[in-house]
């Protein structure tokens, strides 16, 4: 059971992927079955469980989630690159494997020499 898994691990929120879809099938069954207007909600708390559920898809339709996933290998192409991660500013650098050494030996020895001293203090605790 996903509830007493997420209480076992300590978890407070369990997210599940209903998406909109669901959200007008649930509506319509409540209809039919409980004859009121009743559907899912984006967060629900479940008091026996001490958990909250929440639903971060509820607004979005299944061809939406459909027509994201199909991009997926393109947005990894270009987002989940180092190498256009440091074009467009999000990292500095990329240091190749073959390098790592070399790099590391250069950052400690730039801060080899420097000295960490805090500055004054302008006012001591007052006992009270």
């Amino acid at each position: 059971d996903v509830m007493a898994k997420a209480k076992e691990l300590g978890c407070n929120k369990v997210a599940l992927g209903h998406h909109a879809d669901d959200m007008i099938d649930t509506f319509f069954m409540s209809i039919s079955k409980e004859n009121r207007l009743n559907t899912i909600k984006p967060i629900s708390y479940l008091s026996k469980t001490n958990l909250f559920v929440i639903r971060p898809l509820l607004y979005v339709f299944e061809k939406q989630i459909e027509a994201i996933t199909a991009r997926k290998d393109e947005y990894n192409k270009l987002f989940c690159n180092p190498y256009n991660a440091a074009r467009y500013g999000y990292i500095d650098d990329v240091i190749e494997p073959r390098n790592t050494r070399y790099r590391v030996i250069k950052a400690l020895q730039t801060v080899s020499t420097k000295r960490l001293e805090n500055p004054a203090k302008k006012h001591d605790n007052l006992p009270l």
